[in-house]
């Protein structure tokens, strides 16, 4: 696995995470 790839991948959970993160704040905001 090149370097590149790893930061892609990275880049990508880091999404995942950020969404799931900004999902939880919408539901318990209500």
């Amino acid at each position: 696995m090149t370097l590149e790839e790893r930061l892609r991948i990275a880049r990508i959970e880091s999404n995942k995470l950020h969404k799931l993160f900004l999902l939880r704040l919408c539901l318990e905001s209500k």
